[in-house]
């Protein structure tokens, strides 16, 4: 397949140890406004920009990284290491992305936001403030990270959950159904937030070193792998119980419940 674009070696600079290159239209770019013979940003070999994508402004791609299919890269941003764009995603403003991290689908990335690591980050997301994801993080659906927020671990932000303010979620919490994140919040263990709702440092707690690990939320309490509101929890009959957890169970629920409703009174 013919390239889209040429590399302009008499327009190169060195940046960070890398000698970079401008790139100019060879043919027209509909999607992206570009016109043959419009110079764009910067990459330092052929190998880091295919399909119909392209590089807009004084954006970098450069290393083994790949922008490809109808991804734009634009402003200041910088793509790196073995970092993947593609699909329709767009990277835009002072964003970086670095690592192994993978950018597709409709995903937006700007202002200063770093995704990083092994993060997959798809769909229709908007990342973007001074927010940083990285680690194992999946982020998808029309989930929004923005403000200073923190994502790493295993974490997964999915359907419409929004984390944003100075909140961190981490470990292999996942944050979904319209679940928000925000303030000094912080959701971590295997915590999970369903449609729930955590603003404040200590809305998330998680007892562990029992027969089963525990996770109280604002609306949620996770033991096991059950998850239920409070007050399902507080009405479950002792046959559902053991349903859940057999006799061994049975018998820990008996003992903790009362506990449980303390340490949730306790938070409200």
């Amino acid at each position: 397949m013919e390239k889209h674009f040429k590399i302009r070696e008499d327009l190169s600079m060195k940046y960070l140890g890398h000698t970079l290159y401008r790139i100019e239209a060879t043919k027209d770019l509909p999607d992206h406004d570009v016109k043959k013979g419009d110079l764009g940003g910067w990459i330092e070999k052929e190998e880091n920009l295919g399909g119909n994508a392209w590089i807009a402004n004084e954006a970098k791609v450069y290393g083994n990284a790949e922008v490809f299919d109808n991804a734009k890269i634009c402003d200041e941003a910088i793509v790196i290491d073995k970092a993947v764009v593609c699909g329709n995603a767009q990277v835009y403003n002072a964003a970086i992305i670095r690592e192994n991290a993978r950018i597709y689908g409709y995903a937006r990335v700007f202002d200063t936001a770093s995704v990083c690591g092994n993060a997959n980050v798809w769909g229709n997301v908007k990342a973007y403030g001074n927010t940083w994801i990285y680690g194992n993080v999946e982020v998808f659906d029309y989930a929004v990270i923005y403000g200073d927020a923190v994502i790493h671990g295993n974490a997964k932000i999915y359907d419409d959950a929004a984390v944003h303010g100075n909140a961190k979620v981490y470990d292999n919490a996942i944050i979904k159904s319209r679940a928000k994140v925000y303030g000094d919040a912080i959701v971590y263990g295997n915590a999970i937030a369903l449609g729930d709702i955590l603003r404040h440092e200590n809305d998330c707690k998680n007892i562990t070193g029992e027969k089963y690990a525990i996770t109280i939320t604002p609306n949620y309490i996770k033991i096991g792998c059950e998850y239920h509101t409070k007050e399902e929890w507080w009405s479950f009959a002792n046959r559902e119980i053991l349903e859940m957890f057999g006799e061994e169970g049975l018998k820990w629920w008996t003992k903790w419940k009362p506990a449980l409703k303390i340490i949730c009174e306790e938070g409200e």
